[in-house]
């Protein structure tokens, strides 16, 4: 299984922003990763929602 896949496993049936970040950086931790980089690929999974609203019209 890839870290991606991993994290999406754990993620799986959690609600609440800071619950689910909370589990990446712990789950990131024993999948040797720093907090940012799974945080980033969290993000960039689509497994947490962006702090950023999207741009547009």
């Amino acid at each position: 299984m890839s870290d991606n896949d991993i994290l999406r496993e754990v993620l799986a049936g959690e609600y609440g922003s800071e619950r689910r970040r909370r589990l990446v950086v712990e789950w990131g931790e024993l999948l040797g990763l720093k907090a940012s980089e799974a945080l980033r690929l969290a993000h960039a999974s689509g497994l947490l929602p962006s702090a950023n609203p999207p741009r547009g019209a």
